[in-house]
């Protein structure tokens, strides 16, 4: 394995990790009352329609492109005033010279650069779909596009639709901001809003959120080091895992506190049960004296 498709590999895990921790607590929660199982069917549908539309629609390439573009400002925007952790100045002047970097700076500068305002053009999208999608339904929507990912990517077809995607960047000039990519080793778009729907998940309980970063940042580049062998991964498998391991963490930590009380009930009714035995033996020797000293009397018949 070549030093830079290493360089690749660990830095783009370290960029999903971040996209896990980045969300604060509540971010975009006025979306809630848009809430709908329907939105769960959102990032597989996404997919289908980033691989079918640029196979089958002349043009659909170039305009999933333009899209990106266009929509990036204004996702930068609600990423760097509502998603993003800290205080928001400097988060804002951070973003700014990231893309003033990228717009300007051509190598690897400006690649770096461009990644990372994708990255956080994702994490808005991401956050924003796990704010809309009751939580029973998430992990089913997340499981489905994964199984869709492998699906096309096995079959061909996710390949060729990157490369109709790839050819559609050329026709425009400066960063397309419609995928990460470090050295030799790319991320889809759909991957990293993933990523970001997994942290907008978590992000009321910070430390479940920071422990699920680190395990994604392990499983992303233990699962990278598969692409010396294969050419091409689906990227969503190893989010997925995330997911479902973030999930059974967190049913065990409800589950906890729950048979904690069951168990202080359960100690308490014994300590209830144990004062009235020995209120009982207390009282009871008193009875049988006043029971004895009392004379019995008979009534004449």
């Amino acid at each position: 394995m070549s030093t830079s498709l290493l360089a690749g590999i660990v830095s783009l895990a370290a960029l999903q990790g971040l996209l896990i921790v980045l969300p604060r607590r509540n971010a975009l929660g006025w979306l809630r009352p848009l809430r709908s199982p329907a939105w769960a069917a959102v990032p597989a549908l996404a997919l289908l329609v980033g691989t079918f539309a640029p196979l089958e629609i002349p043009g659909a390439a170039s305009a999933l492109i333009l899209l990106a573009i266009v929509g990036a400002p204004i996702l930068l925007a609600v990423a760097v005033l509502f998603v993003v952790r800290g205080p928001r100045v400097p988060v804002a002047i951070a973003t700014a010279a990231l893309a003033a970097t990228a717009l300007t700076t051509a190598g690897m500068a400006g690649q770096l650069s461009a990644t990372a305002l994708t990255a956080l053009a994702c994490l808005t999208v991401g956050v924003a779909l796990a704010r809309l999608t009751p939580r029973a339904w998430l992990l089913g929507g997340v499981l489905v596009m994964c199984v869709a990912d492998v699906v096309l990517l096995g079959a061909g077809v996710g390949a060729t639709a990157s490369a109709a995607l790839d050819a559609a960047t050329h026709h425009f000039h400066g960063p397309v901001l419609d995928h990460a990519m470090i050295g030799s080793v790319a991320i889809g778009y759909p991957d990293l809003v993933l990523a970001g729907m997994l942290g907008g998940s978590l992000s009321p309980e910070r430390s479940l959120q920071r422990r699920t970063g680190l395990l994604l940042v392990t499983l992303v580049g233990a699962y990278g080091m598969l692409l010396p062998v294969a050419r091409i991964l689906p990227a969503t498998v190893p989010i997925a895992l995330a997911f479902v391991l973030a999930r059974v963490r967190r049913r065990s930590q409800t589950e906890v506190p729950s048979s904690a009380r069951w168990r202080a009930r359960v100690a308490s009714s014994r300590n209830d049960a144990a004062k009235l035995l020995r209120a009982s033996s207390r009282s009871a020797p008193s009875s049988r004296r006043s029971a004895s000293a009392t004379p019995a009397r008979f009534s004449p018949t």
